[in-house]
């Protein structure tokens, strides 16, 4: 009977455990919600990404892209390419991911194929330096920059080894961080002459984004540099790589709108310190020239702003022209005018055509300073 009593009495934890039992539900239904958001999340994004696949993109309505066989397909392509983006290298450097296509293949080191170039034996190495213009966005590999210069070096019968070094977003800035590093290279394999293509990047890069002239360390977001040094003290700066984060930039920018990038406080101010930074990239790379014992020459391309360009555009042209016009520096080219309009896609990028044009420029210019060899 007592132990009848003993078992029909209520347990004093029963309450407790029973709270613990409800928290625990209640985690566990959280958990499942946010796993069914993150997944739903993540089909969200991939679908998106399956129907910008299907879109036109705009640059493909261009009356160049409309006249060339090749055109629709190869801005099909670039969307593919610019999916993956980007990967990381050391000293805050970044470059496009290896890829292969039909027009467009980057190779392990992140550069873009130039043909007409021949690297075996000792044939002198050419780099050359730029953004997405000289990388060759708009054109297929063997209508880039570096390729149709590869390609008057070899008409000439002179072997050389031409290196697309072009990177998106990179300025004189990376150019000069990356330059160094390959100088240093165990291989033996430094570059004979170096060429710099600049402009865009070092000019609209600080005037759009009204951060001054120091550059963003990467593409990535700093944050997530910054928190790598402190994450073992505990961070939540991973819920910015969630799919639901995310998702959710994307639909807020989206309603948000284009950024109407209005002319930063002291046009006049920036854009000398950015004329400058410049021209202190070139006196950088000549000390580099007179240690390593290599040759290089400047060029600075057209900016052609449109008129349904953000007003930071007009005001970074408007500021910056003059000012390097009347720069006197050895090494240094500015190519302003040598082609308009009609041969740009935006304000940056360019058709084949243009890159031609300038393709034509720069070999002039070197022809004479690299020690090319004949071909036998």
């Amino acid at each position: 009977m007592d132990d009848l009593r003993r078992y029909n009495k209520p347990s004093l934890r029963q309450p407790g455990f029973s709270r613990w039992r409800r928290a625990a539900t209640i985690l566990a239904l959280l958990a499942t919600l946010l796993l069914v958001v993150e997944g739903g999340s993540y089909l969200v994004l991939k679908l998106l990404m399956l129907r910008s696949r299907t879109v036109q993109r705009h640059e493909a309505k261009l009356q160049y892209y409309q006249d060339v066989p090749w055109g629709a397909a190869y801005w099909r392509e670039h969307a593919r390419f610019l999916e993956n983006w980007f990967e990381t290298y050391p000293f805050g450097l970044w470059r496009g991911r290896p890829f292969e296509g039909e027009f467009t293949n980057n190779n392990e080191r992140g550069e873009r194929r130039t043909t007409y170039s021949n690297c075996e034996g000792d044939a002198p190495i050419i780099y050359v330096y730029g953004g997405s213009t000289v990388w060759g966005q708009g054109s297929p590999d063997r209508l880039t920059i570096p390729s149709d210069l590869a390609k008057r070096f070899s008409d000439d019968g002179k072997v050389v080894c031409v290196v697309n070094r072009g990177s998106d977003m990179w300025s004189s800035n990376e150019h000069v961080v990356d330059l160094l590093q390959e100088l240093k290279r165990a291989d033996g394999r430094q570059p004979n002459f170096a060429i710099f293509l600049d402009s865009c990047n070092d000019v609209l890069t600080p005037f759009l984004l009204r951060r001054g002239i120091e550059p963003p360390p990467t593409p990535l977001n700093k944050g997530w540099l910054d928190a790598l040094a402190v994450m073992h003290l505990g961070s939540f700066q991973y819920l910015t790589g969630t799919n639901t984060w995310t998702l959710a930039s994307t639909l807020i920018n989206r309603i948000k709108g284009r950024d109407p990038f209005p002319v930063p406080p002291e046009p006049e101010r920036l854009g000398r310190a950015v004329i400058d930074r410049y021209f202190q990239n070139v006196k950088a790379v000549a000390a580099l020239s007179n240690g390593f014992g290599f040759g290089y020459e400047f060029f600075w391309l057209p900016i052609v702003a449109g008129q349904h360009d953000p007003p930071a555009t007009h005001a970074a042209v408007e500021v910056t022209r003059p000012l390097v016009h009347a720069a006197k520096v050895d090494h240094f080219h500015d190519l302003t005018g040598s082609y308009d309009g009609r041969f740009a896609i935006d304000i940056c990028h360019i058709t084949p055509e243009a890159n031609r044009i300038v393709s034509q420029i720069v070999y002039d210019t070197i022809k004479g300073n690299v020690p090319a060899k004949m071909k036998q």
